[in-house]
């Protein structure tokens, strides 16, 4: 079965999974994260990704694999574009003359985009597009690799999200990474606004740990123990005994405070443009998820009535051995579920003229006709088929029994040549008697593997095994012996080429008046 490596590739971090497709659901097999070294343009970070990618692959054997790699560097312009209702054919040539228009002159560059969002009051299809600089993704395009194509963080996370949305209603989502905070509205199920704020959960471990004075590990104990803290609990927790409350409760404060004053921000965009709608409801993953009581407080700071936690990775199933609870995969997994990758490596082939649809009418029809044709002889074909298998079988046992008959024959007559040979040279007995003397004088290192009688001599062809290479030595030993009662002749001694300890030898044995 087909497997997939999905990496994200980020200005410090190249992480990724290995997944298998297994009907409609996707099993994760492994995952890797590392750091990346710094480089001063993008083609070196590309060109490194590739190597260290072909690296891996060679390393875990998925050299049969195929490649989706979802780009996150953030170093890439995004912008809205509002258009009518067009054809799929025409839409990125009339893109690229409104980005350059009003945004940009491209001059080469290329850009991506995505249907993400759909303007009621104007009637009009909203676009997520990112442009590109010349030589940003050159090193990504490597054969070896086998990449399926490009993705972008805006359109993996509307495939995944999209997934929680709720008929005829307007949510939040909030995702708390390492490093930022991911924020999408929508409006119904139109993509309203995206926005990457740079306040994540190393901010808020950093600032308990400066205020508590203590490390990461004991900052991540004390985040999940006690999750945000407010001035009310923090009173009680003081009268309590427990004197760090205060500095715990201003950590929060002033993390809290960076992230919620942006969400106010999005939250008035949205009012400004919808007017008279507000949102139901505020839908948290990420590391806010490990945050106690987070969801009453969004509530209480938004002033939106419900806040719901929910986690992405429930639609996928994992290995055994794998765990991503602490992983942020939320990005690679919208790019895993993708079929069609915005930025596609894969040429498009276009036929050299227009199809008419009446032609392919006509085309369908002949090839049906034909079809048809082709499956009636050939089910007529398969009976025949049937039918004489179901005679040879029954024919089966006598075709048997006239074998084994023809074989009882050839040996009865192989058996009376041999006899009637020993009668006339009268050798029978001393045949025997050769036998016996051989068996007698072979050691344990001297094996043969075939012997032939010709009413003259005894031909033998065998092998002597040493591990102190001293094959000669018994092979003399055995001639020496056997040729004190017989004439004896030992042929070519070779060495295997399989096995240095034996060598291989002939020996033939001259019955008494058999001559040569």
């Amino acid at each position: 079965m087909n497997k997939l490596l999905t990496v994200e590739v980020t200005e410090n971090l190249l992480r990724g999974v290995v997944s298998q497709k297994r009907g409609r659901e996707h099993l994760i097999l492994d995952f890797f994260e590392e750091k990346l070294p710094a480089k001063e343009s993008a083609g070196e970070r590309n060109s490194y990704v590739a190597d260290r990618l072909g690296k891996l692959r060679n390393d875990r054997l998925l050299s049969a694999y195929k490649t989706k790699v979802l780009y996150n560097t953030g170093s890439y312009h995004f912008f809205t574009i509002e258009l009518p209702r067009l054809p799929e054919e025409e839409v990125e040539a009339v893109l690229r003359k409104k980005i350059e228009k009003e945004q940009e002159k491209l001059d080469g560059k290329r850009f991506v985009y995505e249907k993400l969002g759909y303007s009621r009051e104007k009637n009009r299809d909203v676009y997520f597009v990112k442009t590109l600089e010349e030589g940003s993704i050159e090193g990504l395009k490597n054969k070896k690799l086998k990449v399926t194509g490009l993705d972008f963080e805006v359109y993996s996370l509307e495939r995944l999200y999209s997934n929680f949305l709720e008929e005829g209603k307007n949510i939040l989502f909030l995702d708390l990474r390492s490093d930022r905070t991911i924020l999408m509205i929508y409006n119904q199920k139109s993509l309203e606004l995206y926005r990457s704020i740079n306040v994540g959960l190393e901010d808020l471990l950093k600032n308990i740990s400066e205020f508590l004075g203590v490390d990461s590990v004991k900052a991540q104990e004390y985040k999940t123990r006690y999750g945000f803290i407010d001035k009310e609990m923090a009173e009680v927790m003081l009268e309590n005994g427990e004197e760090f409350a205060p500095q715990l409760n201003l950590a929060y404060e002033i993390f809290l405070n960076k992230i919620l004053r942006r969400i106010l921000q999005s939250i008035d965009y949205f009012h400004s443009n919808n007017r008279g709608q507000e949102i139901d409801c505020i839908k948290f993953t990420g590391e806010y998820l490990r945050i106690a009581n987070i969801g009453e407080l969004l509530c209480d700071k938004t002033n939106i009535k419900k806040a719901l936690p929910f986690r992405p990775l429930e639609g996928f199933k994992l290995k055994a051995d794998v765990d991503l609870e602490n992983c942020d995969v939320n990005t690679i997994l919208g790019t895993l579920k993708t079929k069609r990758m915005p930025l596609s490596f894969r040429k498009k082939r276009r036929l050299p003229f227009k199809v008419n649809s009446l032609y392919i009418s006509v085309l369908t029809f002949f090839l049906v006709l034909i079809s048809l044709n082709f499956f009636y002889y050939k089910v007529k074909e398969y009976r025949l088929k049937k039918t004489e298998q179901r005679i040879l079988s029954t024919l089966q046992p006598f075709f048997k029994k006239i074998d084994e008959y023809d074989k009882l024959q050839n040996e009865i007559e192989i058996m009376d040549k041999k006899i009637e040979k020993l009668e006339k040279r009268g050798t029978a007995g001393e045949f025997y008697r050769v036998l016996y003397d051989i068996t007698e004088s072979i050691p344990a290192e001297i094996y043969f593997n075939s012997l032939s009688f010709n009413g003259r001599s005894v031909s033998l062809k065998g092998l002597a095994t040493s591990e102190t290479g001293h094959q000669e030595l018994y092979i003399k030993g055995v001639s020496d012996s056997l040729s004190k009662l017989y004439r004896v002749e030992v042929g070519e001694i070779k060495m295997l080429q399989n096995n240095p300890n034996a060598k291989s030898f002939d020996l033939e044995i001259f019955l008494p008046g058999g001559g040569k």
